[in-house]
């Protein structure tokens, strides 16, 4: 049943081994961030980083000829440590780290990943029907998109603390 996604498998794979290895070197790169800048731009991208490595895995293991057991497995574990790692992050660091323009990101990845909990139990019931499977592969999207997005701001912080740190150096 998973062979006519097996392109979209391939590509979801190829694309989150990318996105995890340029997240690893755009986190190598040190602005100087003061302490609560680099605990709040670690704790986004291990949020980004949780979502790509297990989109990643996932797609690898649909590609296996009897990949639905796993793929489903896998994807159930990503959904709940990714809402883990988020509410275990919001619970520990909530002064320093999430914002309150934070708050829809929270929310809506929990709802992806509780929808995506539900979806891989209904295609583990159903061995994978065509409506079960299209849904998987849009939330599968949906994930990427945020894992981006949250990705996409822990590197703006980055950038913003090093302007904020050249500009007090050529102020003073």
């Amino acid at each position: 049943m998973l062979e006519q996604y097996s392109a979209f498998f391939v590509a979801t794979s190829g694309a989150a081994a990318a996105l995890v290895g340029l997240l690893f070197i755009a986190l190598s790169v040190d602005a100087d961030l003061e302490k609560r800048s680099r605990i709040r731009q670690f704790t986004l991208t291990e949020t980004a980083f949780i979502s790509l490595a297990g989109i990643f895995v996932i797609s690898l293991l649909a590609l296996l000829p009897s990949g639905i057991p796993l793929m489903t497995s896998a994807s159930i574990l990503l959904s709940v440590a990714g809402t883990w790692s988020l509410l275990r992050r919001q619970h520990r660091y909530a002064a320093n780290v999430f914002l309150p323009v934070d708050s829809w990101y929270i929310f809506m990845t929990i709802g992806v990943y509780v929808l995506f909990a539900a979806t891989n139990i209904w295609i583990a019931a159903t061995n994978g029907t065509i409506q079960s499977l299209n849904l998987f592969c849009a939330l599968l999207v949906a994930l990427f998109v945020l894992s981006l997005l949250r990705a996409w701001r822990a590197l703006l912080i980055n950038q913003h603390q090093a302007s904020q740190t050249s500009a007090r150096h050529e102020g003073s």
